[in-house]
């Protein structure tokens, strides 16, 4: 939310902002309510930095976690055309940035103007990783109203918890009635009149002198004037973590989805490939290998030199027995004089060809980087092949002088990728066990897991009917990644369902001069109609909402020129509902 306060002068022009530096901390205390507490901070400040761009800038945002918490950044309402990898959903877009660890990601404002915001998109932390994100016009374009404002002022309204964060996240996913919030904030403070609920000393409840009014807050700020400093980072020289007492389990239980077909097979941890192990030259570390398959296994570090300790070193009957079912085995690996990358691998018969992972080896600790160019971060590349048949009959086939056969697809760190899709014809080209388009054709009455996805035509306009049911405990914010969209209509009930009705409630719709909005609230008991025209390809896109499931669906029908898709809010408790679907209408701009 912005302000702007009456006026004699313009606001003057700023030069266009290129890079950021945003450090995740979690170490940061802020007295609130008579009590201090640390939390997650992006640059030590609650709420997090401004972001101040013109329309049409592209700017570059580097975030260092130096937390003890995996993070993501969104740039919400963003469209981010083309760009989705720094879009910032976790195991969407993108694998979360992990402790001591870089993610530079590149933030495209296309057509946005005004004010819209930045969060994080972990779970819980979005709570107090988010600040406000200022769009102006592009450069040299005149202010477009007659009264000039004196100066201008970003508000941000958020909530202030005493408690831990996580701990409320945690009673929300246990479907249990969250604690709500002990107060409301602007720009981080909460304001006085809470001084009578918390008889902090002198009445105050913050360490802050903007404290004493809304409007005193507002005011004050005006003489503020945030600054990032913009510097370069490193990969080397941040601390790591040390797997000491890390405790995989291998098991063949975990079903695993490629080239159109699933097969169970043998892993770490449930992982393909396994865990990486991260540590620095001349570290020691422990791994013990719980074995909960069918079959003996053993564990060997291939490049490791292991001095004077063969016994830990893996391969079966040896230098050690093989690690019978059910049984557990302790490998001490002494890391002296390698560095770089090596990899971890079962040194038992065929087990090696899914059961490995990478090992990196850092520099001791305060090492400089080596070269001149600093990296923007790194990513480790497991190269693997995949069988889409039983490994361990491949390999029985190799032990009987056989020609053995050739596996079915190289994989990346797990993935077989999109190259394989037109020798393997899984629906829509699917081949890497991510989503399936199995949609129910009717609300369910039992909620299951699982990603559905539709795939629409570039420049199909493109309705979603989001129906709230009576499984709901709240109103549902629902927001859609990479688009704008327009209100079409939407109808709230009051303890009973309302459905939406295929004959009736299309008529409602206003063609005229819906809304353009990025986030749309779902009553509990209602539903809301939006639609967009699907412009922003090669994104995957994601509606985001809180704590609860979606469904979707697609529908085309030959003399309609909307695209449908029903998105299920929660669960329905009617086992015969009819199918829900909306009567389409061409929106014309």
């Amino acid at each position: 939310m912005g302000i702007q306060l009456a006026a004699h002068a313009p606001v003057p022009a700023t030069a266009r902002p290129q890079e950021y530096r945003f450090v995740v901390n979690n170490d940061t205390s802020f007295t609130r309510l008579c009590s201090t507490k640390k939390m997650l901070t992006v640059n030590g400040v609650f709420p997090g930095p401004e972001l101040r761009v013109h329309k049409g800038d592209t700017i570059r945002v580097t975030v260092q976690n130096h937390a003890n918490y995996s993070i993501t950044i969104h740039w919400h309402g963003v469209k981010q055309p083309r760009n989705p990898w720094s879009d910032g959903p976790e195991y969407v877009t993108q694998c979360p940035i992990k402790p001591n660890s870089n993610f530079t990601q590149e933030i495209i404002f296309s057509d946005e103007e005004g004010t819209l915001w930045w969060h994080a998109h972990s779970d819980w932390s979005r709570a107090t990783i988010h600040g406000a994100i200022a769009i102006l016009p592009p450069v040299g374009t005149p202010y477009r109203y007659r009264v000039q404002p004196d100066g201008e002022q970003t508000l941000v309204l958020a909530s202030w918890y005493k408690g831990d964060v996580n701990a409320v996240f945690e009673q929300a996913a246990s479907y249990s009635e969250p604690d709500t919030s002990d107060a409301f904030t602007i720009n981080g403070l909460v304001g006085d009149l809470y001084a009578t609920e918390y008889s902090c000393p002198n009445g105050r409840h913050e360490n802050d002198p903007m404290a004493e009014s809304s409007v005193w807050l507002a005011y004050e700020s005006l003489m503020d004037h945030m600054s990032l400093l913009i510097r370069d980072h490193t990969v080397y020289g941040s601390s790591t973590v040390i797997l000491n007492g890390i405790r995989p389990g291998v098991n063949n239980d975990t079903s695993f989805t490629r080239l159109c077909s699933t097969k169970k097979m043998l892993t770490v941890n449930g992982m393909f490939p396994g865990p990486e192990i991260r540590v620095h030259r001349g570290d020691t570390v422990k791994v013990v290998v719980h074995n909960n398959a069918n079959y003996t296994i053993t564990i060997h570090w291939h490049g490791v030199k292991q001095p004077r300790n063969p016994w830990s070193d893996g391969p079966d009957y040896i230098t050690q027995c093989p690690i019978k079912p059910k049984r557990s085995f302790t490998q001490e690996i002494i890391f002296s004089s390698e560095e770089g990358t090596l990899w971890w691998h079962a040194h038992s018969d065929w087990s090696r060809a899914t059961v490995h992972g990478a090992i990196v080896i850092f520099p001791p600790k305060g090492t400089p980087y080596p070269f001149s160019i600093q990296p923007d971060g790194q990513q480790t590349l497991v190269l693997a092949s995949w069988y889409k048949g039983d490994v361990d009959a491949v390999y029985e086939q190799a032990a009987s002088y056989s020609e053995p056969n050739v596996s079915n697809a190289f994989t990346i760190n797990g993935l077989v990728g999109d190259l394989y899709a037109a020798e393997y014809s899984c629906p829509n080209g699917m081949n890497n066990g991510v989503y399936t388009t199995d949609f129910p054709l009717k609300p369910l009455s039992t909620l299951t897991n699982g990603t559905r996805v539709m795939m629409v035509n570039y420049g199909d306009v493109v309705e979603i009917v989001l129906q709230g049911t009576d499984n709901g405990a709240e109103d549902h914010p629902i927001h859609l990644h990479g688009y704008s969209f327009y209100v079409l209509g939407s109808r709230f009930g009051s303890n009973t369902t309302v459905y939406f009705n295929e004959t009736i409630d299309p008529a409602s719709y206003n063609l005229i001069d819906p809304p353009l909005l990025n986030t749309i609230s779902v009553p509990e008991y209602g539903w809301t109609a939006i639609r967009f025209v699907a412009d922003n390809p090669d994104d995957a896109k994601e509606l985001s909402m809180s704590t609860a499931t979606i469904y979707e669906e697609k529908e085309e029908k030959a003399d309609d020129d909307a695209k449908e898709l029903l998105m299920l809010v929660g669960g329905s408790n009617h086992e015969e509902e009819e199918e829900e679907r909306a009567k389409r209408h061409s929106f014309e701009k």
